[in-house]
């Protein structure tokens, strides 16, 4: 049944082994419990930037075959302008039994390979030439395509209840960007508050708003298709014209 373990520890009480597993594990247990139903993919942090010749990922937590990872401490890793498209990855390594208990570790690696394993997780990919400067987008939502010079997270999984779902910065940025659009139906701004929240949005969510606008909403469409379904929105609305403000009728006094 339900309960709630509050152990008290007081002068020369002896300590179990298992009341300190117990509290020593009990956040963990609590936070894999939120997440029940959940798939893999991004569930806090982990955002990408570039810093010199370095790309830095933020602390967070990923989840990866039912368990939670954490990082507490940003990381960087040195990247080179090949020219060519790299994979920043991040690669679960094999457990490590030890005497006091199994340790999961991880590292970050670039690869040319666009295929993932099933024990490597994408965080971003980019295509930076010699002698050029990599950034994040930082120019608006067309830039998130960028074939050159920029970090791409389209393809990068966040955490949602069954099905991982695409970047929450993907759709706050869809949000932003149709405020300036005219023509907004319902399911537009019922949408675009969802994503304002700046929370993944449920796979499911963007396939029936897709759909609603006459895209493609089914279920096998990748990130980078949802990413074009939402763009073609974007290109059918017009700019937002600006509304007339409503003239007071000037009143006529008769003075006899």
């Amino acid at each position: 049944m339900f309960h709630h373990d509050q152990y008290q520890f007081l002068a020369n009480t002896v300590l179990t082994s298992a009341q300190l597993q117990g509290t020593s594990q009990y956040a963990a247990r609590m936070l894999n419990l939120f997440h029940t139903g959940y798939s893999d993919g991004i569930i806090a942090g982990t955002q990408v930037s570039v810093e010199d010749d370095f790309l830095l990922v933020s602390p967070g937590i990923i989840r990866h075959q039912a368990m939670l990872y954490h990082m507490d401490e940003k990381e960087r890793i040195r990247y080179a302008h090949t020219g060519r498209k790299t994979i920043l990855k991040l690669r679960f390594l094999d457990v490590q039994e030890q005497e006091s208990g199994l340790f999961y570790d991880t590292e970050l690696i670039l690869s040319e390979e666009e295929r993932l394993f099933p024990y490597e997780m994408e965080l971003g990919r980019f295509w930076s030439e010699p002698g050029a400067q990599l950034r994040i987008d930082d120019g608006g939502w067309k830039d998130m395509a960028t074939a050159h010079n920029y970090v791409d997270i389209r393809n990068v999984s966040y955490a949602a209840i069954g099905v991982s779902t695409i970047s929450p910065a993907i759709t706050y940025a869809f949000a932003r960007e149709m405020e300036g659009k005219g023509g907004q139906t319902p399911y537009d701004a019922a949408f675009c508050m969802h994503c304002l929240t700046k929370k993944p949005v449920d796979r499911e969510v963007i396939y029936r708003y897709l759909a609603a606008c006459g895209e493609k909403g089914e279920p096998e469409l990748t990130n980078e298709q949802i990413y074009q379904g939402l763009l073609n929105v974007l290109d059918r609305h017009g700019t937002k014209t600006a509304q007339p403000c409503p003239q007071t009728r000037a009143r006529k006094f008769i003075v006899e």
